[in-house]
């Protein structure tokens, strides 16, 4: 859990393969758009520095060779992939790093229609 004054952001959601989970969800925003990403994970699973690609509602990830300007650990990341935690929350308690505007685009494309978004071959 990451808890910041009052509010507290947890939930049992983690990426292990980062390129499935991006490219198996719709996303809201329709426009053709990039951007590279460095993603830090403690266990290994997603850590690297990729390109995310969005056209039509659909996102793909591919590995690039060097670091990017915007940063975030895989924690964070899955909570605004999911819609779990807003990027304005993310951004404001220091999770994620680099410019502001790519991570409003981020997650604007995030907004899930019923947030948190849970993929339907998830299960708890």
């Amino acid at each position: 859990n990451l808890t910041v004054g009052r509010v507290s952001a947890g939930m049992m959601l983690r990426f292990l393969n980062l390129k499935a989970a991006w490219e198996g969800r719709p996303y809201s925003d329709s426009k053709t758009w990039e951007m590279k990403l460095s993603v830090s994970d403690p266990l290994g699973f997603c850590q690297g520095n990729y390109r995310i690609s969005f056209d039509q509602g659909r996102a793909s990830l591919e590995p690039i060779p060097s670091e990017a300007v915007a940063r975030s650990d895989v924690a964070s990341l899955t909570q605004l992939w999911s819609g779990a935690v807003g990027w304005k929350s993310l951004y404001q308690w220091g999770r994620l790093h680099g410019p502001v505007e790519i991570w409003q685009r981020l997650g604007q494309a995030c907004r899930a229609e019923h947030s948190p978004y849970v993929h339907g071959n998830d299960c708890f």
